[in-house]
């Protein structure tokens, strides 16, 4: 097992203002690095002492979904929910909020392992600005390699050894499927998990709380701008055979055939074939026009590949996650040019004020990782999410806070993505998808962000 963590206590700032009474406290102290039974520990990251003032601004809330406007120890506005009474603050203490990850670090799946280790990184900066009511966030993750007996082996570590107080960005859908009972019975909150599955959104679980677009509207997406924009009459979809390619598979051929267009064939693979020549024959053969690859980054680039070695080239349009330089660089620039894909961000290199603050993340806190990555942004946006859930956690944070904070998260526009939506019913993060494509070496935006119609 791999594992990255790191901590740094620190600073923080605790106050309270009231009619009578105004105070002041800080404390600051030196980062140590600490270790886990059977993993290896990161870097241990060191901050430096923060000191901001913050005050009360507007009356508490009465209950745990209402808040109160506050300012938090970095200086940025922010309204809290009411504590819970008898709330479960395992992995909170004074100086350090704990937090557990599984992610695929090595085996077929590993492009995907930059995802937390940018959540690290983003994790270590919000550490260095003075953490978050005076807490440094401890991020322990282990390497399952998108395996569920490790999967469940080592959030079980997390959980009952570690002692974390939530977990997040665990990626994949089988994965996630396989601790979701646990996760649940242990009133775990699972915030930000790696997949757009109906199967963990809906119905909704109160600890459960996404960050990809839900793979059903996706497919709906796909096949109202084929039929739109693409103006194909004949349509073939490649998909993984399990809930994640399920999803949107299913949505993508219902739609398709609202829109009039014939589904000439529906291809399936499972997970970890890596000869998919047959599927590909298959595709061409159907004459479909367009192709929507609805895979990972592995077979969704292997059956585009084999698709040009029949000299077969449809108009190609591949779910968003394949949409990363990963892939662009596993077909190459010749079979890569105006190939299409959804995101649930602008590209990149975009000139969005919030996309050069990426970019210039990664400069500073991961040279050595790929500068271009759009997993990447997935794990900062993803951390984005978390840190404001337990801003809005308050001082008093317990898990039954964050998930109410979780829940009070709506039309929030803090993070690379489109507007994040939650609430007492939302468990996907993003209801709007982008259409891009690469060409000439980048990956351009073709459309706005769009919702299913």
């Amino acid at each position: 097992m791999k594992k990255g963590l790191f901590t740094t206590k620190v600073g923080g700032v605790l106050l309270a203002l009231s009619a009578l009474l105004t105070s002041l406290l800080m404390a600051c102290g030196d980062s140590t690095a600490t270790t886990v039974p059977a993993a290896t520990t990161a870097k241990a990251t060191t901050a430096a002492t923060t000191a901001a003032t913050s005050a009360t601004t507007a009356a508490a809330a009465t209950t745990a979904a209402a808040g109160a406007a506050t300012t938090a120890a970095n200086g940025a506005a922010i309204t809290t929910v009411a504590p819970v009474a008898n709330g479960n603050k395992t992995g909170v203490s004074d100086t350090e909020i704990r937090i557990g990850n599984f992610s695929p670090q090595t085996g077929n799946s590993a492009v995907y392992g930059i995802i937390a280790r940018t959540a690290d990184a983003y994790f270590k900066k919000i550490n260095e600005e003075g953490g978050i009511w005076g807490r440094k966030i401890k991020f322990i993750y282990y390497d399952d390699g998108y395996q569920i007996a490790k999967t469940q082996s080592v959030t079980k570590q997390l959980v009952e050894q570690d002692k974390v107080f939530a977990m997040f960005g665990g990626f994949g859908t089988p994965t996630n499927q396989s601790v979701r009972d646990y996760l649940t019975e242990n009133n775990i909150p699972n915030i930000g998990f790696i997949s757009g599955a109906t199967v963990l959104v809906q119905p909704p679980q109160k600890i459960a709380f996404g960050v990809l677009p839900n793979y059903t509207f996706e497919g709906q997406i796909v096949a109202q701008y084929a039929a739109d924009s693409l103006k194909v009459k004949k349509v073939a979809v490649f998909y993984q055979n399990d809930a994640f390619g399920k999803d949107a598979q299913s949505s993508f051929v219902a739609e398709a055939k609202k829109k009039g267009m014939e589904v000439v064939a529906e291809v399936p693979y499972d997970s970890g074939t890596t000869d998919l020549s047959s599927q590909a024959l298959r595709l061409q053969q159907s004459g479909a026009e367009m192709v929507f690859v609805n895979a990972v980054v592995a077979p969704g680039s292997t059956v585009v590949k084999e698709m040009d070695k029949l000299g077969y080239k449809p108009k190609t349009v591949l779910s968003f996650v394949q949409n990363d330089q990963s892939f662009w660089a596993a077909v190459g620039p010749k079979i890569a040019e105006n190939i299409i894909t959804t995101s649930f961000h602008e590209p990149i290199d975009s000139d969005s004020a919030k996309m050069k603050e990426f970019r210039d993340f990664m400069k500073k806190y991961l040279p050595n990782e790929q500068q271009g990555s759009s997993f990447a942004v997935w794990g900062y946006t993803g951390a984005q999410i978390l840190v404001e859930g337990l801003k809005r956690g308050g001082k008093d944070l317990s898990r039954e806070s964050m998930m109410a904070a979780m829940e009070s998260i709506q039309d929030w526009k803090g993070s690379l993505g489109s507007n994040v939506n939650y609430g007492k019913e939302g468990r996907a993060a993003f209801r709007a998808l982008y259409f891009v494509q690469y060409k000439d070496g980048k990956v351009g935006k073709l459309t706005e962000a769009v919702e299913p119609k």
